[in-house]
């Protein structure tokens, strides 16, 4: 599904059970379902929001505790008849150490930190163990959310460790 815009989570991480912000923008005023779900994996309706005036949907909702980390999850918005037109880039559930798996490839945007995208273009920032990884590499992290990013672009991640495939 190619889309320009999308609903942004906030954190980018999370363990089951705890909140997550979910928002967009240039909304109809409607109600709006905003859903959880996991590819090859369960599809959950969370709430029922409404849009303000100016087209906002904004809302807070707790990640459901079936969300594993080794699935692909996203959040997605729905209208009346309850059918997605709208999916979050790839969100990242956490096991009990607040620890994720991205894959994607390594790239030079020209920044500061190194630079990885995954497979929906996502831009990440890579602070911590990010020796013997070079642009062009596809690669799989265990990474957290970094704590206070060097690097402001995109999604700034705490690699753990990396793998080369």
């Amino acid at each position: 599904m190619s889309q320009e815009r999308r609903p942004e989570a906030v954190p980018a991480a999370a363990r089951p059970g705890e909140e997550v912000t979910v928002s967009m923008d240039r909304l109809p005023y409607a109600a709006v379902y905003i859903g959880f779900g996991a590819l090859g994996g369960n599809h959950q309706l969370l709430t029922q929001e409404e849009t303000d005036a100016n087209g906002l949907l904004s809302a807070t909702v707790r990640l459901p505790d079936w969300a594993t980390p080794d699935l692909k999850h996203f959040f997605f918005l729905a209208g009346f008849d309850q059918r997605p037109f709208a999916t979050s880039h790839e969100f990242h559930v956490a096991d009990e150490d607040g620890v994720f798996r991205v894959d994607g490839e390594i790239t030079d945007e020209g920044l500061a930190c190194p630079t990885l995208r995954n497979g929906d273009d996502r831009l990440y920032t890579l602070e911590g163990n990010a020796d013997g990884i070079a642009p062009g590499d596809r690669v799989v992290l265990r990474a957290t959310l970094a704590a206070e990013p060097a690097c402001a672009e995109g999604v700034a991640i705490e690699v753990r460790d990396a793998r080369v495939r």
